[in-house]
């Protein structure tokens, strides 16, 4: 502190100046260079007539240490910055380094400041913690698509050094990705990760339905398909049922070939058609069976299958819209087992067929003509072919129809104007005497006197429940 002079005339007010001195605290003024008499720092000035010599006295101030700690893992360190009590700190920038941070703020005594926070007069020594921050960087996840279109783009998101990160694989139809989900913790770089999607392989088979077999094709989820066209002699490919997809679906396909019979060479008025099922298809789309129908000398459709046999008036097919389809399914154990307990032991151990004629639109009919079948039938030992009938089941009832055996083809032959369940029997007459339509002579004698008995122009309805 640089001396100073003061000029005080004698009895009059004074005030004595304040010296500061950096680390020091000002105690007064003194007389002598010990601190022995203490002079008042203000008042009237009487203490001396002559010139005098005023010596300050100081007590030195304590100075705190400002240290700074960075915690594990951290390098550089900070040397500690030395602050006299009373006195203003202002926070330096950080200059200690830790890999994958960046200082965020400094702390004290859990209270967090920004570099170049100033703390005024202060009392004390402070520690302050470096708060770090995760250095940020980008986590890429690229998508790419075996077999199929795009349906995202890539995901580019950002995160912190050391946290951990997740990106689910979006669930794509028909595709399995090869990572279901993108995840780690974050490392002090950019991370670029790929996603592949692969379109699920798929087999379709092919089931030709008695035409040349066709291998099973292995396609991908969207692939085109491009169904391929089965073959079979005497028939015409009529498609594939279920139809083919364009485009290949999330699973497996059997699709079973659809045939329309061809008509085939036959002789005199016949257009035929043969089946080695139980059923036939007549396209009467078909160039071939247009041309057939058209045939003025052809009058009857003739259809066989496997031992079955139908004639259908040829006015009957050509009448059908789309398709035709003329079938003598037999029936399951299961649905024989459905029919009612009436039926059910008169047709134990027999073969039940059922008739059907239709097209696509329901709309066919027998137009008050009738069909000629054949059906199986092989005699058993000591069975009479003429003796032969047909029986048709119309609800709980048995209604009993006449019939042809045919020893050579082994079937029995009836007509009928309507399509239901059918099977053939071989009906003993008690006294060896037929009257053609399958009753004993006794019977159609005691009809003959009812009918007598009644009067001119009765007329019946012989219905046979059970025989």
């Amino acid at each position: 502190v640089s001396p100073a002079s003061l000029h005080l005339t004698y009895n009059t007010d004074y005030v004595l100046p304040t010296p500061t001195y950096p680390g020091h605290n000002f105690v007064g003024w003194y007389i002598h260079s010990t601190p022995v008499q203490k002079i008042s720092n203000s008042g009237k000035w009487a203490l001396r007539e002559n010139d005098i010599t005023l010596f300050a006295h100081w007590t030195e101030l304590p100075v705190h240490s400002m240290t700074f700690l960075g915690g594990a893992g951290s390098e550089d360190p900070m040397d500690a910055i030395s602050v006299i009590q009373g006195e203003d700190f202002t926070l330096p920038d950080c200059t200690i380094t830790k890999a994958g941070y960046h200082f965020h703020k400094w702390s004290c005594n859990a209270v967090e400041y920004d570099a170049g926070y100033t703390f005024e007069n202060v009392t004390g020594p402070m520690e302050f913690l470096v708060v770090w921050e995760g250095n940020m960087h980008t986590v890429t996840v690229h998508y790419v698509y075996l077999g199929g279109t795009p349906v995202r783009d890539d995901i580019v998101q950002e995160h912190r050094f050391g946290t951990d990160y997740a990106i689910h694989s979006d669930i794509l139809a028909g595709h399995t990705a090869d990572k279901t989900v993108v995840s780690g913790t974050m490392p002090d770089a950019d991370v670029t990760e790929t996603v592949t999607y692969t379109a699920n392989k798929h087999t379709i088979t092919f089931d030709c339905a008695g035409g040349e077999a066709i291998a099973p094709m292995v396609k991908g989820y969207g692939d085109a398909i491009l169904a391929p066209i089965a073959v079979r002699a005497g028939y015409d490919f009529a498609g594939w049922s279920p139809a083919l997809p364009a485009t290949m679906p999330d699973n497996d396909l059997t699709v079973v070939a659809k045939w329309t019979s061809k008509p085939v060479a036959s002789d005199g008025n016949e257009i035929a058609f043969v089946s080695d099922g139980d059923s036939a298809v007549i396209d009467t789309g078909s160039s071939s069976v247009v041309d057939a129908l058209n045939d003025a000398t052809k009058t009857t459709v003739a259809v066989s299958g496997d031992g079955w046999a139908m004639d259908i008036p040829k006015e009957i097919i050509a009448g059908a819209t789309g398709p035709v389809s003329v079938s003598a399914q037999t029936l399951s154990d299961s649905e024989k087992a459905a029919l009612p307990e009436s039926v059910k032991e008169r047709i134990a151990g027999k073969t039940v067929y059922s008739l059907d004629l239709s097209d696509t639109s329901g709309k066919i009919t027998f137009t008050g003509k009738k069909i000629k079948v054949s059906l199986p039938y092989v005699l058993a030992s000591g069975e009479n072919a003429s003796n032969v009938k047909v029986f048709c089941i119309s609800g709980e009832d048995l209604i009993q129809y006449d019939a042809t055996y045919d020893s050579d083809k082994k079937v029995a032959v009836f007509e009928t104007d309507h399509f239901s369940d059918w099977f053939v029997d071989v009906v003993e007459s008690p006294s060896g005497n037929s009257n053609g339509g399958g009753f004993p002579i006794w019977i159609v004698i005691v009809i003959v006197v009812v009918i007598a008995a009644a009067g001119a122009g009765a007329f019946f309805f012989i219905k046979n429940k059970k025989v």
